[in-house]
């Protein structure tokens, strides 16, 4: 865990990548977000709805 040389230039690139990627994506991806958005507050509302021994679900 020695942090001698800090890439500046390399990391810094790739974090502009990462997050202009991100950026790109999330835009794309709002529509989809919002439907993920609905079906956890769903099952979130169907778990209340629950009695507490059924929470559990299986994987």
């Amino acid at each position: 865990m020695r942090q001698e040389k800090p890439q500046k230039k390399v990391d810094g690139r790739k974090i502009f990548e990462v997050t202009s990627r991100f950026r790109a994506s999330r835009m794309n991806d709002i529509p989809a977000m919002q439907q993920n958005i609905l079906m956890v507050q769903q099952k979130i509302q169907a778990e209340a709805a629950c009695p507490p021994e059924r929470q559990t679900e299986p994987t």
